[in-house]
């Protein structure tokens, strides 16, 4: 599809608002400890993951910039058996880093970046329940409260958000709900900043 220049301009023009927002709330000292990432998976979902006019993968493809993106896990590789909680592991990175994997961000947004326990039923254990950015993104934008708010959750966000972190703090150690699903969406949108940058700079 080729856009009409008209229209590929407004969609730079939304590209940039959007991208004053995202720098103003990935500015703050810790974005991961705050409720930004809920604002900011809104923006994602609009950028990345919208099903008609992603804005920033539209503009990117009309202007033939490639976005690559380093993810913990191959497209279409086999699982590792267990659980795989990448914690202060790469979920999102711009440039290489060791025992990451490039891929478009096409591939990455379907490529799983973690899997956590779930339920299954009452006596009958745990499986594991993998996931991937574009899940993230959307289950934090449709559910909690960016572009709806859903009073159920899936399952496998609902064990993202009581996987905790132990921070220490001059008071003592503490703990933080949320932290994967925080730390997920942060590196994301600090992919996206650096792919506005390039996509606008072409």
């Amino acid at each position: 599809m080729t856009l009409a220049p008209k229209d590929l301009q407004r969609l730079e023009r939304s590209l940039r608002r959007h991208r004053v927002e995202l720098l103003e709330r990935l500015q703050h000292p810790d974005p991961e400890s705050t409720d930004r990432y809920v604002p900011i998976a809104g923006q994602l979902r609009v950028l990345l993951c919208d099903a008609e006019l992603p804005i920033l993968i539209t503009v990117a493809e009309q202007k033939n910039v490639a976005l690559r993106i380093w993810g913990p896990l191959r497209p279409n590789a086999p699982r590792p058996p267990g659980a795989f909680l990448p914690y202060l592991r790469l979920i999102a990175g711009w440039d290489p880093i060791p025992d990451g994997h490039e891929m478009s961000v096409q591939e990455y947004l379907d490529t799983a970046i973690g899997g956590v326990p779930v339920q299954v039923g009452t006596g009958q254990g745990e499986r594991v329940s993998w996931y991937t950015p574009r899940q993230l993104i959307k289950w934090v934008a449709n559910k909690e409260g960016a572009a709806h708010l859903d009073l159920t959750l899936p399952a496998t966000l609902e064990a993202l958000n009581v996987t905790r972190r132990v921070m220490k703090t001059a008071e003592g150690s503490t703990t933080t709900d949320e932290f994967l699903v925080r730390s997920g969406i942060v590196q994301i949108a600090q992919w996206t900043l650096k792919a506005i940058d390039r996509v606008l700079a072409a």
